[in-house]
């Protein structure tokens, strides 16, 4: 089915918005006023996606984008829009989310933009497969395991994208077989490849569907001469009939196993699962207007929950008395405890523990918090942990959040107890449309 429509606004996920002949239709790639002849390629009861047959009217916000792709792949919304349009949508996106989910009225400070657009990440993963006899790397298209090739992608790291053609190249040289998730045989599953800005070093994790492979020392010795740039390879099996991505078995064929970078001017372990911002610039950015939101006397107590590495409580501890970091991922706390060691911090205690049962007991004892500050994952905290926050009654949260929706529907819980001083979206994640947003929380007099 074939209609023409026009764009009148965006979807949470950056997709245009069409309104014809009684549908609602999302359109990847279509942006607001412009007019395409559309193709409908799912039909559901509430809503329909599309995808655009031809352009009749052009947005003056459109440009020629680097990547062929971007749009196939899912990856990069916004690749053909204008950066400052781009914006907008995500300080719209956070403000709307507020309103709809929290009905919280507050402004919104204008979103901190990113000034490098292009080959921000610090982490890139592909899955393999096997095309007309070679093994193929690339992204999946949205709803599927179809894989879309490419040859460079304009967000990742210049480095890690050579990494990834020159190991699926040797890959190749050597006959291996990815991985098939029909016949369940094969050897590769994904390349994961991490870079250090400030340590030049580079991480390639091999993920296998098996842990021996015939020629593995000889295939590695070949990685290591045509790779010179890569400080360490690790190969993840993962036998498990999962999308994740990371088993829970790894060996290290090369080097440390870890790669090192500095943040807030602390130096930090990654390991392949870690937990690590993936824009460096901006996640800078991000742990200033922390700083400067709790504007920290020297004498506090610090709750850093859902610490992952444990990088915002490491950075805020010079300005306090005492940080307490809780995570629940046991690689996660040794390679912040790893880091606390490095950095030499001694007022810093790293717990593993969940969150919110670790705050729920703390909320039965005497204990005092000063401060928390909360980064949950995208789906948000828990009605748990912030009865529980209400409990203690800290002087000052901030809420770290990747998820306007989730935010707004937290932050509504809160405010009985809390006055919600300031929220700034900040762009992590140019060309997606994902946005990062931290929260002031001031406990009402």
């Amino acid at each position: 089915m074939r209609l023409v429509g026009k764009c009148l606004g965006y979807s949470s996920e950056g997709k245009g918005i069409i309104k014809e002949q009684g549908l609602i239709v999302f359109v990847k790639g279509l942006f607001l006023n412009e007019v395409a002849e559309i193709e409908i390629t799912y039909q559901g009861k509430d809503v329909c996606y599309g995808k655009i047959i031809k352009l009749l009217t052009l947005s003056p916000q459109r440009i020629v984008p680097h990547c062929k792709v971007g749009t196939a792949c899912g990856g990069c919304v916004f690749q053909a829009l204008a950066y400052e349009s781009e914006l907008k949508f995500k300080q719209d996106k956070v403000q709307e989310d507020l309103i709809r989910i929290g009905n919280i009225k507050k402004d919104v400070a204008a979103i901190v933009p990113c000034q490098n657009l292009l080959h921000y990440r610090n982490k890139i993963q592909v899955p393999l497969q096997n095309i007309k006899g070679k093994v193929t790397y690339g992204f999946y298209r949205e709803f599927s395991h179809s894989l879309v090739t490419f040859e460079e992608c304009f967000i990742e790291n210049k480095a890690a994208n050579e990494v990834i053609k020159k190991t699926v190249s040797i890959i190749n040289e050597f006959r291996y077989p990815a991985y098939d998730e029909d016949q369940k045989t094969g050897i590769f599953r994904h390349l994961l490849v991490r870079t250090s800005e400030n340590f030049k070093e580079i991480m390639l994790v091999l993920v296998t569907a098996i842990d021996e492979f015939p020629g593995r020392n000889t295939f590695i010795k070949a990685l290591m001469k045509q790779l010179p740039e890569v400080t360490t390879i690790i190969q993840n099996i993962n036998v498990r009939t999962t999308n994740v991505i990371l088993g829970t078995k790894e060996r290290i064929l090369f080097g440390s196993g870890f790669i090192k970078e500095k943040l807030s001017g602390l130096v930090f372990k990654i390991y392949p699962a870690s937990f690590f911002q993936i824009n460096l610039a901006q996640t800078e950015l991000l742990y200033m207007k922390i700083k400067e939101l709790l504007k920290l006397q020297g004498d506090e107590i610090v709750l850093d929950a859902y610490s992952g590495l444990g990088t915002i409580g490491m950075a805020l501890s010079p300005y306090a008395r005492q940080v307490i970091s809780v995570e629940n991922n046991e690689a996660a706390v040794q390679g912040a405890k790893e880091s606390l060691r490095i950095n030499n911090l001694k007022n810093v205690t790293i717990i593993q523990d969940d969150a919110t049962r670790y705050l729920e007991q703390l909320a039965n004892t005497p204990a005092k918090l000063d401060v928390i500050v909360l980064d949950p994952p995208r789906k948000g905290t828990t009605q748990a942990f912030i009865k529980a926050a209400l409990k203690l009654k800290p002087k000052r949260i901030v809420y770290v959040s990747c998820d306007p929706a989730t935010l707004a529907r937290d932050l509504k819980d809160f405010v009985a107890q809390y006055e919600i001083k300031q929220i700034i979206p900040v762009d992590l994640f140019p060309r997606t449309y994902h946005v990062e947003n931290c929260v002031l929380l001031t406990l009402k007099q």
